[in-house]
Protein backbone atom coordinates (compact mmCIF):
# COMPACT_ATOMS: atom_id res chain seq x y z
CA UNK A 1 0.00 0.00 0.00
CA UNK A 2 1.49 3.34 -1.05
CA UNK A 3 0.01 6.70 -0.06
CA UNK A 4 1.91 9.64 -1.54
CA UNK A 5 1.01 13.33 -1.64
CA UNK A 6 -2.46 12.91 -0.14
CA UNK A 7 -4.49 14.85 2.42
CA UNK A 8 -6.84 13.71 5.16
CA UNK A 9 -6.62 9.94 4.74
CA UNK A 10 -8.36 7.64 7.25
CA UNK A 11 -8.20 3.88 7.74
CA UNK A 12 -10.39 2.40 10.49
CA UNK A 13 -11.55 -1.08 11.49
CA UNK A 14 -9.51 -2.79 8.77
CA UNK A 15 -7.17 -5.78 8.51
CA UNK A 16 -3.86 -5.60 6.61
CA UNK A 17 -2.17 -8.98 6.30
CA UNK A 18 0.97 -9.86 4.38
CA UNK A 19 2.69 -13.18 3.64
CA UNK A 20 5.45 -13.31 6.29
CA UNK A 21 5.21 -16.52 8.31
CA UNK A 22 8.58 -17.08 9.98
CA UNK A 23 11.96 -15.77 11.07
CA UNK A 24 14.26 -15.08 8.10
CA UNK A 25 17.76 -16.61 8.40
CA UNK A 26 20.90 -15.11 6.83
CA UNK A 27 20.53 -15.23 3.04
CA UNK A 28 16.76 -15.73 3.31
CA UNK A 29 14.06 -13.76 1.52
CA UNK A 30 11.92 -11.30 3.45
CA UNK A 31 8.23 -10.63 2.77
CA UNK A 32 6.91 -7.40 1.27
CA UNK A 33 6.46 -4.33 3.47
CA UNK A 34 2.96 -3.18 4.37
CA UNK A 35 2.17 0.50 4.07
CA UNK A 36 4.28 3.45 2.86
CA UNK A 37 3.04 6.95 3.73
CA UNK A 38 4.97 9.85 2.14
CA UNK A 39 4.21 13.58 1.81
CA UNK A 40 0.84 13.22 3.53
CA UNK A 41 -0.94 15.95 5.49
CA UNK A 42 -3.57 14.39 7.74
CA UNK A 43 -3.44 10.63 8.30
CA UNK A 44 -5.62 8.73 10.78
CA UNK A 45 -5.00 5.02 11.30
CA UNK A 46 -7.27 3.70 14.04
CA UNK A 47 -8.52 0.33 15.27
CA UNK A 48 -6.77 -1.72 12.59
CA UNK A 49 -4.83 -4.99 12.62
CA UNK A 50 -1.53 -5.16 10.70
CA UNK A 51 0.39 -8.44 10.48
CA UNK A 52 2.78 -10.66 8.55
CA UNK A 53 4.83 -8.07 6.65
CA UNK A 54 8.56 -7.37 6.54
CA UNK A 55 7.99 -3.82 7.89
CA UNK A 56 4.44 -2.84 8.77
CA UNK A 57 4.44 0.90 8.19
CA UNK A 58 6.92 3.48 6.86
CA UNK A 59 6.09 7.17 7.29
CA UNK A 60 8.21 10.02 5.88
CA UNK A 61 7.89 13.74 5.09
CA UNK A 62 4.37 13.88 6.54
CA UNK A 63 2.42 15.77 9.20
CA UNK A 64 -0.73 15.62 11.32
CA UNK A 65 -0.63 11.87 11.92
CA UNK A 66 -2.62 9.75 14.38
CA UNK A 67 -1.86 6.04 14.80
CA UNK A 68 -4.13 4.85 17.60
CA UNK A 69 -5.71 1.66 18.99
CA UNK A 70 -4.12 -0.71 16.45
CA UNK A 71 -2.56 -4.15 16.73
CA UNK A 72 0.79 -4.80 14.98
CA UNK A 73 2.17 -8.35 15.04
CA UNK A 74 4.22 -10.99 13.23
CA UNK A 75 6.58 -8.62 11.40
CA UNK A 76 9.96 -9.81 10.19
CA UNK A 77 11.44 -6.30 10.56
CA UNK A 78 10.04 -3.14 12.14
CA UNK A 79 6.49 -2.31 13.09
CA UNK A 80 6.92 1.42 12.42
CA UNK A 81 9.74 3.27 10.58
CA UNK A 82 9.44 7.05 10.71
CA UNK A 83 11.50 9.93 9.27
CA UNK A 84 10.95 13.70 9.10
CA UNK A 85 7.39 13.93 10.39
CA UNK A 86 5.61 16.67 12.29
CA UNK A 87 2.75 16.33 14.78
CA UNK A 88 2.50 12.57 15.20
CA UNK A 89 0.58 10.72 17.91
CA UNK A 90 1.25 7.01 18.41
CA UNK A 91 -1.17 5.98 21.12
CA UNK A 92 -2.67 2.85 22.66
CA UNK A 93 -1.30 0.41 20.11
CA UNK A 94 -0.39 -3.20 20.84
CA UNK A 95 2.90 -4.36 19.27
CA UNK A 96 3.73 -8.02 19.79
CA UNK A 97 5.15 -11.31 18.50
CA UNK A 98 7.70 -10.08 15.97
CA UNK A 99 8.98 -12.89 13.76
CA UNK A 100 12.45 -11.41 13.31
CA UNK A 101 15.25 -11.66 10.78
CA UNK A 102 18.94 -12.42 10.93
CA UNK A 103 20.97 -9.40 12.09
CA UNK A 104 22.82 -9.44 8.73
CA UNK A 105 19.51 -8.33 7.11
CA UNK A 106 18.26 -5.83 9.73
CA UNK A 107 17.25 -5.67 13.36
CA UNK A 108 13.76 -5.32 14.81
CA UNK A 109 12.22 -2.16 16.23
CA UNK A 110 8.69 -1.67 17.42
CA UNK A 111 8.87 2.11 16.79
CA UNK A 112 11.90 3.60 15.01
CA UNK A 113 12.61 7.23 14.07
CA UNK A 114 15.62 8.19 11.94
CA UNK A 115 17.07 11.11 9.97
CA UNK A 116 18.83 9.20 7.16
CA UNK A 117 17.81 10.61 3.77
CA UNK A 118 16.00 13.55 5.42
CA UNK A 119 16.85 17.22 5.96
CA UNK A 120 15.66 17.59 9.57
CA UNK A 121 14.52 15.58 12.56
CA UNK A 122 10.91 14.91 13.44
CA UNK A 123 9.07 17.16 15.87
CA UNK A 124 5.94 17.31 18.01
CA UNK A 125 5.95 13.59 18.80
CA UNK A 126 3.71 11.84 21.34
CA UNK A 127 4.22 8.13 22.04
CA UNK A 128 1.74 7.19 24.76
CA UNK A 129 -0.02 4.17 26.21
CA UNK A 130 1.45 1.55 23.86
CA UNK A 131 2.19 -2.06 24.75
CA UNK A 132 5.33 -3.61 23.22
CA UNK A 133 5.73 -7.22 24.25
CA UNK A 134 6.37 -10.85 23.50
CA UNK A 135 9.22 -10.92 21.04
CA UNK A 136 11.15 -14.20 21.04
CA UNK A 137 14.36 -12.35 20.17
CA UNK A 138 15.93 -8.98 20.84
CA UNK A 139 13.81 -6.13 19.56
CA UNK A 140 14.36 -2.44 20.16
CA UNK A 141 11.34 -0.74 21.73
CA UNK A 142 11.32 2.97 20.87
CA UNK A 143 14.47 3.97 19.02
CA UNK A 144 15.22 7.49 17.78
CA UNK A 145 18.55 8.10 16.07
CA UNK A 146 19.82 11.25 14.40
CA UNK A 147 22.18 9.86 11.77
CA UNK A 148 22.20 13.17 9.88
CA UNK A 149 23.17 15.20 12.96
CA UNK A 150 25.73 12.59 14.00
CA UNK A 151 27.39 13.02 10.61
CA UNK A 152 27.16 16.80 10.24
CA UNK A 153 27.05 17.98 13.86
CA UNK A 154 24.09 20.21 12.95
CA UNK A 155 21.79 20.61 15.99
CA UNK A 156 18.91 21.57 13.66
CA UNK A 157 18.43 17.89 12.84
CA UNK A 158 17.66 16.91 16.45
CA UNK A 159 14.22 15.73 17.54
CA UNK A 160 12.02 18.42 19.12
CA UNK A 161 9.05 18.30 21.48
CA UNK A 162 9.05 14.58 22.24
CA UNK A 163 6.72 13.12 24.89
CA UNK A 164 7.01 9.41 25.72
CA UNK A 165 4.75 8.31 28.57
CA UNK A 166 2.72 5.44 29.98
CA UNK A 167 4.09 2.79 27.60
CA UNK A 168 4.72 -0.83 28.62
CA UNK A 169 7.79 -2.58 27.20
CA UNK A 170 8.53 -6.24 27.93
CA UNK A 171 11.81 -6.93 26.16
CA UNK A 172 15.41 -7.83 26.89
CA UNK A 173 17.15 -5.49 24.42
CA UNK A 174 19.48 -2.78 25.76
CA UNK A 175 17.73 -0.26 23.48
CA UNK A 176 14.36 -0.45 25.24
CA UNK A 177 13.92 3.29 24.77
CA UNK A 178 16.76 5.21 23.12
CA UNK A 179 16.70 8.84 22.02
Amino acid sequence: YIINGAKNITFTDSVFKGLATAYVPEGGKVAESGMRITNVDGFNFENNEVSNFFHAMGITFSKNLVIRDNEFHHMQGDSMRIGQVEDIRIENNWFHDLLGVDQSITHNDYIQFWTSNTTTGSKDIVIRGNIMAKADHNSQGIFMRDELGDKTGDPATRYKNVLIEDNFLDNGHHHGITI
